[in-house]
């Protein structure tokens, strides 16, 4: 540890600002946590099958919308949250066989890993590789799209796929094509139109997002490289931070905790670790491998950190990085929080727990299981009293 951890006093359990809507991935303030709170027990709504894919099923009050994949064709849904029945739907063309990625050796055979964005009437998608598109919520009329490999022809498709969200902030749609000139770029929200291009690390897969560091407006992104922080009004770079995992799989968000401090994680047994910025320099305080986010992000509740290290749910001490407590058996699950330290867990077998989280360990309230025959890997949505959670077959359960 080189330096002391600062305003730790400062962190506290992150709350959304709009606990109703879930309007893209990680929910309202994209931390994961809602400030709903969930019963004991729950019941079942409705069921039923969206294609395959991983997408979280995003929710702007009587509409949910998430996307999926039937033979090599995705399809973005608009459904009553109510019922489950579509609203509307708009298709295109998408191979999703496991040949057509570098990384076919996977029990997940395709279909898109993207979650929608929800912002001022208007949806925003990105297929698995690399297809962008811009829907109109109430109607499904497709206002603008583009290409990848047309915009940007030295894109670099991660071994498999696009799996970043789309992220807006201030009328600017941020993405990541990755390759020479335009690792990042950002898109005028409203018409499609290129602000800015720049960079050349490869893609990876963790959704970029916006922070207050070191004093100023920062654009977080975790690509190929590794941790770079950008001016988000003109791309320019502020600082980067190596960080090499295997097959490049980079992909849960990174969290800054205050102005200063930011902690990442990756799978594969790389592990995570907390910088600190000050002055545009990346210093480490900590490195740990007993916090390998592959699939999903880690939860921020007080002083902690909660997530699954590969298939082992775990607590660590943000302030050195040392765990508290181990829970086997969820597999390579996910973890959506909600009021008063609680959280749901979605294990990689389909069962899905209400749990309560503290330092000093796990307490499971209740357990039920959702699907049996497919990997469990989206971290369910919570909205309007509601979860949505979903295989990666396409099997999509609501729950009151």
């Amino acid at each position: 540890m080189k330096t002391p951890l600062a305003l730790l006093s400062t962190l506290a359990l992150a709350a959304s600002c709009n606990a109703a809507d879930w309007p893209h991935y990680l929910g309202s303030d994209r931390s994961g946590i809602t400030s709903e709170d969930v019963p004991d027990t729950l019941s079942e709504v409705w069921k039923r099958n969206l294609g395959i894919g991983i997408s979280q099923i995003v929710v702007q009050g009587q509409r949910a919308y998430t996307m999926g994949n039937y033979d090599n064709e995705t399809t973005i849904y608009c459904i009553d949250p109510e019922t489950g029945k579509d609203l509307w739907s708009e298709s295109f063309f998408s191979p999703s066989e496991k040949n057509n990625f570098s990384g076919g050796k996977t029990p997940f055979p395709g279909g898109p890993t993207s979650t929608p964005t929800i912002h001022e009437g208007r949806l925003y998608t990105l297929s698995r590789f690399g297809h962008v598109h811009c829907w109109d919520t109430e109607t499904g009329k497709q206002l603008w799209d583009l290409e990848y490999k047309k915009a940007f022809p030295d894109h670099t498709l991660p071994t498999w796929g696009y799996s970043a969200s789309p992220f807006i902030d201030e009328g600017r749609l941020y993405l990541e094509p990755g390759g020479k000139n335009h690792s990042c770029v950002a898109l005028d929200a409203k018409t499609g139109a290129v602000i800015w291009k720049t960079g050349k690390d490869g893609a990876a897969y963790s959704t970029p997002q916006i922070a207050e560091i070191d004093g100023r407006k920062t654009l977080l992104t975790f690509n190929a490289f590794g941790l770079v922080g950008r001016d988000p009004s003109d791309g320019k770079e502020l600082f980067r931070k190596r960080w090499k995992t295997n097959y490049d799989v980079n992909a849960a968000q990174p969290i800054a905790l205050n102005s200063k401090n930011i902690f990442i994680s990756s799978g594969y047994g790389t592990g995570g670790a907390l910088f600190e910025i000050a002055n545009q320099e990346v210093n480490t305080i900590w490195e740990t491998k007993k916090m390998a986010n592959k699939h999903t992000v880690s939860l921020l509740i007080g002083k902690h950190l909660y997530g699954f290290s590969e298939d082992t749910l775990r607590c660590i001490d943000v302030a050195t990085g040392k765990p508290l407590w181990n829970k086997d058996g969820y597999g390579r699950g996910s973890l959506t929080g909600l009021t008063g330290g609680k959280a749901i867990v979605q294990a990689e077998n389909g069962t899905l727990a209400i749990a309560k989280l503290s330092p000093s360990g796990i307490e499971i309230i209740s357990e039920m299981k959702l699907f049996s025959k497919h990997h469990s890997w989206t971290a369910p949505s919570v909205a309007n009293g509601r979860i949505f959670a979903r295989d990666v077959s396409g099997n999509v359960v609501c729950l009151k």
